[in-house]
C-alpha cells in the first residue's frame, strides 16, 4: 500500500472491487480482494489505507441507500495479517490491544486475518462483523484472502507484491449527491439514477451497478478469476442444468433424465430421475442434447502463433506471443476444452502469464498446467534450430538448454521457481526441429533421471517429449509421469509403459493435417520426411498401447493444428482401437489423473468444478459432434451457449460469447 491513498473497497453480496477516489494502487499481479463478503444485498463501502497498519486490509461502513465515499481512516498499528471490518467508520480508528493505535469507534472492530475472530481488547459495535473479510496480500505474514477464496497466500507472493507496488494517477470514484448516483473512471462520468444498468470498464473488468428495490448492488462482470486450486469465482446461485443424457465417464455409462445442480463454481449434486429440482433454482434447459464434462487437452501450445517450417518465435515479440496466446486461449474453451495441459514455449514464462491472466479472470480461457520451458540439449528437439551457428539467442529463448546432468537440475530449478506447474523434458528429435532426428536419443539416461528427481523435489512431474524408441524406453525408466507421442513405440516398450504406470499422450490426428498443410504450403522436404515416417508408425504404437493396457491420455499438440480443432482427434482414437467411451475418458477422468486434478475437473460429480459442456444427440454414437460444441460452462458460467441468445444464466462472471 501507498500511504495517503485513499482505497475504496466496494463489497457486494456477491462480489467485491477496488476503486480508489484519487488514485489507483496496484500491487504486482497478485493483489486478491476476497470474492464473497455477504451483507444481505447492501453495498458495504472500506474507507481510506492502511497507513502502515500492517499486513491486511479495510473493509467498512454499511450505506444501506445506495454508494457513498466514506471519510472515515484508519492509522493505528493493526498487526500483521489483520482486517478492519465492521459499520460506520467515521473517522474513527481501529487498533489491536496494545498496537499503539485507538481503539475502534463506534461499529469498527478488528478481526484477524488468519482467523477471522474479533482479536482480544478491542471493540465490536453496532455494524457487523463480517468474520472473513476481503485482505490485499502485502506483507510478510500469511493473509486471509476472502470466503470462497484461497487461504493463507505465500510469504515469497506476499513479499513480492508488496516490493512491486505502484501507483498510476487514473483515478476511478464513485459518489452520491442527494439522490443521484455517479461513477467516473479515467474521466467518464456516468449519471447511474437514469438507469437500472450502468456498466463500467475497470480495466478488464465490468463493474454492473444494479439499482432495485431501493438498493444498489455491485458486481463483477469478468473479475472473479481462477483461484489457487483452479477454481473459478462464480455467483453462488442455485442452477439446474438438464439434458436428455448425462455423461458418467466414471462409470462409463450414458444416463438419462439426470439434472445436475450447479452452486457458484463447483457442481452441489446430480439429482436421479424423478427427484424433484430446488424450488428457485435457475433453469438451463438442453434438450435433445448430452451433457458432458468439459474437456481436456493434455498437449497444447497456447502461446504463440502456429508452428511451422520456419524458426519458431525469433521474429517475434514476448508481447506478441502473449497476445496470440490470448486468441489461442479464448478458442480453446470455446470449443469445449475447459482444461489443457501446457507443455512448453520457445518463450520461457509467456505460459505462466497467460495461465495467470486466465486464472485472475483478466481473459478467458482453459485451466491451465504449464511447462514454462522446454529442457533440452544445445540444438536439440527443443531448442530453436535452423540459425546460423554465430547467432546469439536472447536468454528467453535458451532459457531451458541444458549441457549435463548438474545444469538440467539446474535448469529444472529455476523453471520451477519461475513458476510452471510441470517439467517438460525433451528426450529425442523432433519432427518440426530443422536438423533433428526424432529417433535419436538427446537427453541421456542420466539427465533425464535428474529432472525427474529434481521435479520430484519441488513436487512436480515430468513430461518428456519421445519419438524413437530408445527415447521412450529412457524417459519410462527415468520415472517420467508421460511420454508425449511414442511415435515409434513397439510391444516392448508398449508393456513397458503398462508395467511402470506412465502415461501416453499420442497426437495421432496431427501428421495428417502436417502432411496436407505442409504440402499446401512448401515445407522444407526435411520436414515433411520426418512425419511421413512418423505419423502411421505412431498410429500402429498406438494401437499396441491400447492392446497393453497403457493409460492413453488425450493430448492433440495443438499449436502445430490449429487451436479450437482439439476434439477432431476423438474420431481416430476409436478408428485406432478405442472404444468411443474409452475416448470420452481419455479426455475427461484419465486426463484429470494425469494432471493431478482428479478432485478438481475431468467427471460431472459433486465437488467437482462445473465445467461442462453439451452437444446435439448423441456423442457416442458419433463422437465428430464435439467438434461443434454449442453449450460451454466453466466453473459454474455459461461462455457459451446457442440456445438462448439473449441471455445465459450465470454467465454474469465472464465474457459471454454467442455460439
Amino acid at each position: 500500500m501507498v500511504g495517503g491513498s485513499t482505497v475504496v473497497v466496494v463489497v457486494a453480496s456477491r462480489a467485491a472491487v477496488v476503486v480508489v477516489s484519487s488514485t489507483v494502487v496496484v500491487v504486482g499481479s497478485r493483489v486478491v480482494v476476497g470474492s464473497t463478503v455477504v451483507v444481505g444485498s447492501t453495498v458495504v463501502v472500506g474507507s481510506t489505507v492502511l497507513t502502515g497498519a500492517g499486513w491486511g486490509s479495510v473493509v467498512g461502513a454499511i450505506d444501506a441507500g445506495g454508494l457513498e465515499e466514506l471519510g472515515g481512516s484508519v492509522t493505528g498499528a493493526v498487526g500483521w495479517g489483520a482486517s478492519v471490518v465492521g459499520g460506520r467508520l467515521a473517522g474513527g480508528t481501529g487498533a489491536a490491544a496494545g498496537s499503539g493505535g485507538s481503539e475502534g469507534s463506534a461499529g469498527a472492530a478488528v478481526v484477524d486475518g488468519r482467523s477471522g475472530r474479533l482479536l482480544e481488547g478491542a471493540t465490536e459495535g453496532a455494524g457487523p462483523v463480517v468474520a472473513r473479510a476481503a485482505v490485499v496480500s502485502v506483507g510478510r505474514a500469511p493473509t486471509t484472502v476472502g470466503a470462497g477464496g484461497a487461504w493463507g497466500t505465500r510469504a515469497a507472493e506476499a513479499t513480492i507484491a508488496a516490493r512491486t507496488a505502484k501507483v498510476s494517477p487514473k483515478a476511478t470514484s464513485m459518489r452520491r449527491r442527494g439522490s443521484r448516483r455517479w461513477a467516473r473512471w479515467r474521466g467518464v462520468r456516468v449519471r447511474m439514477g437514469c438507469c437500472r444498468i450502468v456498466r463500467l470498464w475497470l480495466g478488464l473488468r465490468i463493474l454492473r451497478i444494479d439499482r432495485s428495490n431501493g438498493k444498489s448492488r455491485c458486481v463483477i462482470m469478468g473479475g472473479g478469476g481462477q483461484a489457487r486450486g483452479g477454481g473459478m469465482a462464480g455467483d453462488g446461485e442455485l442452477v439446474a442444468v438438464r439434458a436428455d443424457r448425462v455423461v458418467d465417464v466414471e462409470a462409463g455409462e450414458v444416463r438419462a433424465g439426470r439434472v445436475v445442480l450447479v452452486r457458484g463454481e463447483r457442481i452441489e449434486a446430480v439429482l436421479d430421475p424423478g427427484r424433484t429440482v430446488p424450488e428457485g433454482a435457475a433453469m438451463v434447459d438442453l434438450p435433445g442434447h448430452t451433457l458432458l464434462p468439459g474437456l481436456i487437452d493434455c498437449h497444447t501450445h497456447l502461446v504463440g502463433e502456429l508452428q511451422g517450417s520456419g524458426i519458431p518465435a525469433v521474429d517475434r515479440s514476448a508481447a506478441q506471443e502473449a497476445l496470440s496466446g490470448v486468441a489461442n486461449a479464448r478458442a480453446t474453451v470455446l470449443a469445449g476444452f475447459t482444461c489443457v495441459r501446457d507443455v512448453g514455449t520457445f518463450r520461457a514464462f509467456v505460459d505462466v502469464a497467460l495461465r495467470d491472466a486466465i486464472r485472475d479472470g483478466i481473459v478467458p480461457g482453459p485451466r491451465m498446467a504449464v511447462a514454462g520451458a522446454y529442457v533440452t540439449v544445445p540444438g536439440g528437439g527443443g531448442a530453436v534450430t535452423g540459425l546460423a551457428p554465430d547467432i546469439e539467442l536472447p536468454r528467453d529463448l535458451r532459457f531451458g538448454e541444458a549441457a549435463s546432468p548438474a545444469e538440467v537440475r539446474q535448469r529444472v530449478r529455476a523453471i520451477l521457481y519461475g513458476g510452471a506447474d510441470l517439467i517438460k523434458v525433451i528426450a529425442t528429435g523432433a519432427v518440426l526441429a530443422l536438423g533433428t532426428r526424432p529417433g535419436a536419443p538427446e537427453l541421456s539416461p542420466e539427465e533425464l533421471a535428474t529432472a525427474v528427481e529434481e521435479a520430484a523435489a519441488h513436487g512436480a512431474s515430468v513430461a518428456a517429449h519421445a519419438h524413437g524408441r530408445q527415447g521412450i524406453v529412457n524417459a519410462a525408466l527415468a520415472g517420467v509421469r508421460s511420454v508425449e507421442h511414442g511415435s515409434l513405440l513397439d510391444d516392448e516398450a508398449a508393456g513397458l509403459l503398462a508395467e511402470r504406470g506412465v502415461y501416453l499422450v499420442a497426437d495421432i490426428w496431427n501428421g495428417d493435417y502436417i502432411a496436407s498443410e505442409g504440402a499446401r504450403q512448401g515445407w522444407p522436404a526435411e520436414t515433411l520426411a520426418k512425419n511421413e515416417a512418423t505419423t502411421k508408425a505412431q498410429r500402429d504404437g498406438f494401437t499396441r498401447a491400447v492392446k497393453a493396457g497403457v493409460r492413453i491420455a488425450y493430448g492433440t499438440d495443438s499449436g502445430v493444428d490449429p487451436h479450437g480443432w482439439n476434439a477432431r482427434q476423438l474420431p481416430y482414437m476409436v478408428r485406432h482401437g478405442m472404444t468411443p467411451m474409452g475416448a470420452l475418458q481419455s479426455a475427461t477422468v484419465v486426463a484429470a489423473e494425469l494432471l493431478g486434478w482428479q478432485d478438481r475437473v475431468g467427471a460431472l460429480a459433486p465437488g467437482r468444478y462445473a465445467d461442462a459442456i453439451a452437444v446435439p444427440g448423441d456423442p457416442l454414437e458419433d463422437l465428430e459432434l464435439l467438434a461443434d460444441v454449442p453449450f460451454v460452462m466453466q466453473g459454474g458460467r455459461v461462455l457459451k451457449w446457442a440456445g438462448d441468445r439473449g441471455r445465459a444464466p450465470l454467465s454474469a462472471g465472464a465474457p459471454y460469447f454467442p455460439a
